[in-house]
């Protein structure tokens, strides 16, 4: 509520209701009566722009703006949407330029028709200045939206309510504006489902820029950081697998006040020596043995996983296995020495392959001890 009434244009309110009193009390002179007539002016523009504010579509953009569609729309969207850090504007040859991309492997006689839908056409679904693009291919109607508003209603409380993985909830706090691809017409065959998802995604290949934050899919209800390595996934026969794992390792914040986090700490510093001696005895080519330490730079610390080559009772070498967040000086694939008072967790596998240690892993997922763990 309070947000809500932050955005009333107070000025032309608070100079209108003076010049008003003026008015009936005294009257007012020439001068102040042309300064009244533009405050009027004024005034009628500021709350044409807030109620505009306030009415523009979100709640996931207004259930994809309304899907934006001109015909049956799918429940769940067959779609696939980019989340922007800021608008983007197209025109109909730009759009005709990547959607050529796209479809450069497509047989040249296979008929492609594009057109810009017009705001009369969209209805009143969709937000003011927010683009559609129909594409009419053998496979189906598909339409490319772009709007200059953020997709989810409160995008930073949203990500900070729901998204553990740090980088994913910045990505998703930063986003402005959003792009989506969707097939316009329900289809209940799998096979058709998957050729339409292989057609959306090769055009979010070619519509994908330096503006692009995260990769969304409705239908999973899956979000991924994007990364540019991403496109050739989205190229692939199978581009929805990219939501199997996380683009990047996630980074997950719990406080190192949690006494639950110290005493996992405190444990796997005390039995070190038993990953020690198990490392010692592993066969040479077993790349299993890992451990995840604390790197600091310029007072900004990250916990990250090494692979290990080297385990002694002072410390560890090995090969870095993350890509770090905010840590500029070193990169995943880097050789990392480690000192022991850094350790924060390690997992090697026993004789029958099963995992010893990980004692960090089930706090940093959010699961609740089991009553035999508690006292």
């Amino acid at each position: 509520m309070w947000a809500s009434l932050r955005k009333l244009p107070w000025l032309p309110l608070a100079l209108f209701g003076f010049l008003l009193t003026r008015l009936l009390w005294t009257g007012l002179s020439p001068l102040g009566t042309a300064l009244f007539v533009i405050v009027l002016l004024w005034l009628g523009w500021a709350v044409a722009r807030t109620l505009q504010d306030w009415l523009r579509p979100s709640r996931a953009a207004r259930k994809h703006a309304a899907a934006g569609r001109t015909g049956a729309t799918p429940k769940p969207f067959v779609s696939l949407v980019f989340f922007l850090d800021e608008a983007r504007n197209a025109s109909l040859e730009s759009v005709k330029k990547c959607v050529a991309t796209a479809l450069i492997d497509e047989p040249a006689d296979s008929p492609v028709e594009i057109e810009e839908v017009s705001a009369r056409r969209m209805g009143p679904s969709l937000a003011a200045q927010t683009q559609q693009f129909l594409v009419r291919l053998n496979q189906g109607i598909f339409g490319i939206i772009l709007s200059p508003h953020p997709y989810i209603e409160s995008p930073a409380q949203f990500a900070k309510e729901t998204i553990r993985d740090k980088r994913l909830r910045s990505a998703i706090e930063k986003h402005q504006a959003w792009i989506s691809v969707d097939l316009m017409a329900a289809v209940s065959n799998p096979a058709a489902r998957r050729s339409a998802y292989q057609i959306i995604s090769r055009l979010m290949a070619a519509l994908a820029g330096p503006d692009c934050l995260a990769l969304f899919c409705p239908e999973l209800q899956r979000c991924n950081e994007f990364d540019p390595t991403l496109i050739e996934r989205l190229n692939s026969p199978d581009p929805l697998s990219l939501f199997d794992e996380p683009t990047f390792e996630p980074v997950i914040e719990v406080s190192a006040d949690d006494p639950r986090l110290r005493e996992a700490v405190k444990e796997a510093l005390l039995r070190w020596p038993e990953f020690v001696t198990a490392f010692s005895t592993r066969t040479p080519d077993d790349d299993r043995f890992i451990a995840k330490a604390e790197f600091t730079e310029n007072g900004t610390s990250e916990f990250m996983w090494v692979s290990v080559t080297q385990a002694g009772d002072r410390g560890l070498r090995g090969i870095l296995l993350n890509d770090p967040h905010e840590i500029l000086r070193i990169h995943k694939g880097a050789s990392v020495t480690v000192d022991l008072s850094r350790l924060n967790d390690w997992i090697y596998p026993d004789a029958d392959g099963n995992p010893v240690g990980g004692f960090t892993l089930s706090i940093l997922s959010g699961e609740e001890p089991s009553p035999s763990d508690e006292d």
